[in-house]
């Protein structure tokens, strides 16, 4: 047999003893020279070079910000306030329906364009700083910039008012089970500003068709806070207004800044749903800013969301305004999908009462991919019904893992989270129905991402090794376009609403003629796939990292490490099983004349050899640590999804016979529903 090692040499070892290279005297983990070695030899090399040089570097810095296409003008609808010297505000919250009346349609704003802003703040040269000295406080400015003259020490205080920011351990990040936990929060914190200053706040909604029934909650709870802000003894002095705006895929303004709290209620409660399915945020905060932040007082944007957003490309511009204009982003939000954008969302269909899940952007819960984009099998022979990333809610098997991949992280996405504390703000995570928190909040501050800028954490991943090693290794899987589960099943399939698939009968030598072919295309996917593997742990050598391992501090990082290393040596076994068990079947072992149906279900016993074997004991390693040094966590949890089943394939021939002629028309299947974008 012949190895290859670490020091690029090819080293000769007999069948009876243990495979060390002759030249380092480093074990060997390699695999037998067999066709997936023969395959890496040849590709490993460009892979590497091609996707850690040339790709990683990239996705480092841009993972959270994807190429989105910005229109040159959003059109943004204004409803002016007539005036706002009815301070009368009798609202009884169970006739909330009869208060939404049509919108005063009277002006037209146009929000310029912001990919030119972008490149126009980023090229335009900085000004020369001076330095002013006022009463011991040292203030940089720009030399071209005159002072304002102070009236007094608390005019000087006002002008210089310190940047905010909030640590996510002690109260910048929040939990809340309901609409109203998470409202009473936000308003808790409203009432602590407005004790110090004038406040205007912008109720910035999404107007995602899923938030209805909120959006109705919120203007209820309402009632009773205004009327508190009403009584206030100081509110002349310190008056509170109020903005409301809706966002999806632009913003629209429903209330113009007003104190008539009447006029609040009644545009939030009437607000309506937007159907395209795009929530716009940031730039709908960047509107709220130019539109209502010259405000002499604090100005409060509260957002109300149910995913993260997609205009992610606005981030940092986005912080940039708020800190400029000093204004706090108080957000209430999603918890994100652990290390994937996508997640999935409970929906009734209102006519059949019927639950489904539907297709959201929940994450990720960290600025760079961390987060391996392997599939998980063996959930089901087949995939279940789907209709645009749709699922049924109940009764259906995960097919190879969509559910899985859904998995939240405890935490809310990373764009919106560091927006909110950068900004002084906070982010209250609403678990909604079927979304239990991973683990205790007391063990999620040991597992908290980084919330800095994601060039910043790029640049510290790459002094880490470890770090360097999973986000490299995780950029290979994404970058690849892995293919989904391998097929396990193979026969004549009948996907229809809502079944996974229904078994029919098919002549033998049909069969067998198509099983040839479908046998080819599957082991050259497998093929490809073992080269992307090969390439992704490559970069998580146990040997040369196993020093930097132990200096490593953090948990969270320590976990990804074992995790994904865990499941890419599984992973190596699983592909080079299937794909020799494929092998076998189209050379003809255990496939009689009669055939026409065939499964491959798990098994424990390996055809590759004992190199193999050595891989799978040393995958059980690193995810048994997972298990064993982070339990209760996502990362746990990922990993026993994966020691749940065997490495190797066993195929299970059948034969169905021709099936009776039915007697009577079968019972027709109702069309699939039409559902919504959230």
């Amino acid at each position: 047999m012949v190895l290859s090692c670490h020091c690029e040499r090819d080293a000769t070892s007999s069948e009876t003893t243990e495979p060390y290279c002759e030249f380092c005297g480093r074990p060997i983990l390699a695999m037998p020279q067999t066709w997936w070695s023969s395959w890496r030899d040849q590709s490993t090399g460009l892979l590497i070079s091609t996707g850690l040089h040339a790709v990683v570097l990239v996705i480092l810095a841009c993972w959270i910000l994807p190429a989105i296409t910005v229109p040159e003008e959003i059109e943004v609808t204004l409803a002016m306030d007539p005036g706002d010297t009815d301070q009368s505000f009798e609202v009884d919250a169970s006739e909330l329906s009869s208060l939404i009346s049509e919108q005063t349609l009277t002006k037209t704003s146009r929000l310029p364009n912001t990919a030119a802003m972008t490149a126009s703040s980023n090229s335009t040269a900085l000004p020369a700083m001076s330095r002013v000295t006022t009463g011991g406080v040292e203030v940089r400015t720009p030399a071209s910039a005159k002072l304002p003259s102070f009236q007094s020490p608390n005019d000087l205080m006002q002008t210089i008012r310190p940047l905010r920011r909030s640590d996510p351990r002690s109260g910048g990040v929040v939990q809340q089970s309901s609409v109203t936990g998470a409202l009473q929060g936000v308003l808790g914190h409203l009432r602590g500003e407005s004790q110090s200053d004038m406040v205007q706040v912008v109720w910035l909604l999404d107007a995602s068709i899923s938030l209805h029934r909120d959006r109705q909650e919120i203007a209820e709870q309402l009632v009773p806070f205004y009327k508190e802000m009403i009584a206030r003894p100081n509110r002349k002095e310190k008056p509170f207004r109020s903005v409301v705006m809706g966002y999806g895929a632009k913003p629209v303004v429903l209330q113009n800044s007003t104190d008539n709290p009447a006029r609040v209620v009644q545009a939030i409660a009437g607000m309506s749903s937007d159907p395209s399915g795009l929530e716009n945020v940031f730039t709908a905060v960047q509107f709220a800013l130019k539109s209502f932040g010259k405000w002499k007082g604090t100005t409060v944007i509260v957002i109300w969301t149910d995913e993260s957003g997609d205009d992610l490309a606005l981030l940092e511009d986005t912080i940039r305004l708020c800190r400029e204009h000093r204004t706090l982003v108080h957000v209430v939000g999603p918890e994100a999908v652990l290390g994937m954008e996508l997640g999935l969302q409970n929906y009734v269909v209102p006519e059949t009462n019927q639950a489904f899940l539907l297709p959201v952007k929940r994450g990720p819960d960290a600025a760079l991919p961390e987060r391996l984009r392997l599939p998980y099998w063996f959930d089901s022979l087949s995939p279940p019904w789907t209709q645009n990333g749709a699922y049924i809610g109940g009764g259906t098997f995960s097919y190879g893992g969509p559910l899985r991949e859904g998995l939240l992280s405890g935490v809310g996405p990373y764009a919106l989270t560091r927006m909110a504390l950068e900004t002084g703000g906070t982010f209250t995570i609403l678990q909604r129905s079927g979304d239990a928190p991973p683990m205790s909040w007391e063990t999620q501050r040991l597992y908290l991402p980084d919330y800095q800028e994601a060039r910043e954490i790029a640049s510290e991943v790459q002094r880490s090794p470890i770090r360097r090693a999973v986000v490299e290794a995780a950029a290979i899987t994404w970058q690849a376009d892995l293919h989904p589960p391998m097929r396990s099943f193979f026969g004549r399939p009948m996907n229809s609403y809502p079944y996974g698939h229904l078994i029919t009968y098919m002549p033998a030598e049909v069969f067998q003629v198509n099983l040839k072919a479908e046998l080819a295309r599957l082991m050259r996917q497998s093929e490809q796939d073992q080269a992307v593997i090969e390439a992704a742990l490559a970069c998580m050598d146990p040997i040369t990292l196993e020093s930097a391992f132990e200096n490593e501090k953090s948990d969270r990082w320590r976990a990804w490490y074992d995790l994904n290393l865990g499941r890419l040596l599984a992973m190596s076994v699983r592909i080079a099983e299937y794909h020799e068990t494929l092998r076998l079947i189209r050379e003809g072992v255990g496939l009689d004349r009669e055939t026409n149906y065939m499964t491959l279900v798990e098994s424990g016993q390996l055809k590759t050899g004992r190199v193999a074997e050595q891989r799978a004991e040393l995958a059980k390693e690193h995810l048994q640590a997972v298990l064993t040094e982070h339990a209760g966590t996502p990362w746990a949890r990922l990993a026993q999804w994966e020691l749940e089943n065997a490495l190797g394939f066993v195929a299970r021939p059948a034969v169905i016979p021709l099936p009776k002629p039915m007697i009577g028309k079968p019972s027709p299947q109702g069309p699939a529903p039409s559902l919504p974008n959230l």
